[in-house]
């Protein structure tokens, strides 16, 4: 049965005479989109259907509806093939939805396909601007990138972050919980020592006027190359002065430095053990290195190191006796100039972390961690650069840059949150942590505003560690979760101090609370979330129980 045509005039854009096109299974309908039209027949679950585009489909309905002839309707595609349509109805709220949604495409002249239905669901929810432009501006970005999410490419869109693949990757990263740039940085540093290591020493010569090994030799009158790479990466004249003389150990200078001095106990027994691990060595070194290595302990180190070597407790930790015991395992030139060049890796590897790591100093001065960053970013663009001149350092070279491509996505991310993923060298050992301020009202510039950060970290003892700290004024809170009993009760037993250290510095301790964390809060889900993030920021703000 037909009804007249002037009963749907008033849902054709065309004359009554507009020309109509009957669709079966083949129509170019999706499972997922939605159609909006008037019931021309309706035969039991059998139904044509005028749409708005005056074309007319036939289709059966997905159950029995209280449906008539000349009715408006909104329903969602629930299965199509090329036998059939098969059509669901759609909720009185979900129906407005759906009427909005179906109008700004049908004005913006966009097909209603359930990609593009999704994409403006996605801006009104996000309360993006809803227009032609930006409609077709996520549909070209969502055709270059097919298996990008909505959400996140919506996420971008809103938060002036640019579209490329690198920003892509770096997104995926981030919600994935992972470190955005950490493991390149690791690798990176290892790039940049063996470079240091493999340049030449600038101006240590052996025999020179001011011979290395001079007891009497001021240090400070060595002349540095002004081209040379260490100087490009920023390091101070001290270091300078200490990597020229590694260098120059790798060369046979019997020079004097004092390594305990400069460099920590575990450096110290990694070179102990790297002799121990040598091929020929003399069974008796070769067992007091064993014990050196077992102790990790620096006095110790000396001790076990005088009965092997007869060297004096007060000239063990200096490069001249380092040279007198490797002296003593009678290699031929060859294997004692690579001995010397392996034994510096690790002393040159512990200065270039200092130099491209956070360090506690770092965060005792306003204003460091920013300078910090922009420092890091400086080094790895020299680097990448100098990489990129070399055909052989293909995959170094992407080390070099994923760490440039997460360090401007953090950038780009600041614009609108306060997050920093932070690389740290922390007891000597390289770690990695985040940082999220989780209320904005420090950017209020009010003292009285009550400030919460969460900061998590990942160690190599104490696995994964959650603190939130909440602020207001003088008043703090602290929060830690753990992974498990015994390191809540290593906390626990350290609170007191950490108690002493905050009132020192002028903080009012309200309290702090230790315990093992049960479940894990997504909190990058949350951030890409503003509106979960409004709630789920708060309510994690130390009255959480996970």
């Amino acid at each position: 049965m037909r009804i007249e045509q002037g009963q749907v005039s008033k849902y054709q854009k065309t004359s009554v005479e507009a020309s109509k096109q009957t669709v079966k299974g083949e129509a170019s309908l999706e499972k997922g989109s939605v159609v909006k039209g008037v019931i021309e027949d309706l035969k039991g679950n059998q139904v044509k259907i005028l749409l708005t585009n005056n074309e007319v489909i036939t289709a059966r309905l997905a159950d029995s509806f209280n449906f008539h002839i000349g009715q408006e309707v909104t329903l969602a595609v629930k299965d199509s093939n090329a036998e059939q349509i098969l059509l669901t109805p759609i909720s009185d709220n979900e129906q407005a939805v759906q009427d909005k949604i179906l109008t700004i495409l049908e004005q913006a002249d966009i097909k209603a396909t359930k990609s593009n239905v999704s994409v403006v669901r996605g801006l009104l929810q996000n309360e993006m601007p809803v227009n032609k432009d930006t409609i077709n501006q996520v549909i070209r970005a969502l055709a270059k990138y097919p298996d990008m999410p909505v959400k996140d490419l919506l996420f971008m869109i809103k938060n002036n972050i640019p579209i490329t693949s690198q920003n892509i990757q770096s997104l995926q990263v981030f919600m994935d919980q992972k470190p955005l740039f950490f493991e390149q940085l690791q690798n990176t540093i290892q790039t940049i020592s063996d470079l240091i290591l493999t340049s030449e020493a600038s101006t240590l010569a052996v025999g020179s006027e001011n011979k290395p090994n001079s007891p009497n030799m001021d240090t400070q009158t060595i002349p540095l190359d002004s081209t040379n790479l260490e100087q490009k990466l920023g390091f101070t004249e001290s270091q300078l002065e200490t990597i020229d003389i590694l260098k120059g150990f790798t060369q046979g200078s019997n020079t004097q430095l004092d390594i305990a001095s400069k460099f920590s106990s575990a450096t110290i027994s990694q070179l102990t053990d790297m002799l121990n691990a040598m091929t020929g060595t003399d069974k008796n070194v070769a067992s007091s290195l064993a014990n050196i290595v077992a102790l990790n302990n620096a006095e110790a180190a000396a001790t076990v190191l005088t009965q092997a070597t007869g060297i004096s407790d007060s000239e063990v930790a200096s490069l001249s006796d380092l040279n007198t015991l490797i002296e003593q395992l009678g290699l031929d030139k060859e294997a004692l100039a690579s001995l010397r060049t392996d034994l510096m890796k690790p002393l040159i590897m512990e200065l270039v972390e200092k130099q491209m790591l956070l360090q506690y100093e770092t965060f005792q001065k306003p204003g460091s961690v920013s300078k910090y960053f922009e420092q890091l970013y400086n080094q790895i663009a020299f680097i990448s650069k100098r990489l990129a001149s070399d055909s052989n350092e293909g995959a170094k070279e992407k080390d070099a840059t994923g760490i440039k491509d997460g360090l401007q996505f953090v950038k780009a991310m600041n614009q609108h949150f306060q997050f920093l993923e932070l690389p740290m060298l922390f007891n000597d050992q390289m770690l990695s942590g985040e940082l999220y301020i989780l209320d904005q009202g420090a950017s209020k510039k009010s003292s009285k505003e009550a400030v919460s950060a969460l900061l998590q970290l990942d160690f190599l003892n104490l696995g994964h560690l959650d603190v939130y700290v909440n602020k207001m004024q003088e008043s703090v809170d602290l929060h830690f979760y753990t992974e498990n009993q015994d390191v809540t009760t290593l906390i626990t037993d350290s609170i007191a101090k950490l108690n002493e250290q905050l009132v020192e510095k002028g903080f009012v301790v309200k309290q702090m609370l230790v315990e093992v964390k049960k479940e894990t809060i997504d909190i990058r889900e949350a951030v890409l979330n503003e509106k979960a993030a409004d709630n789920d920021l708060k309510h994690i703000t130390f009255d959480i129980r996970v």
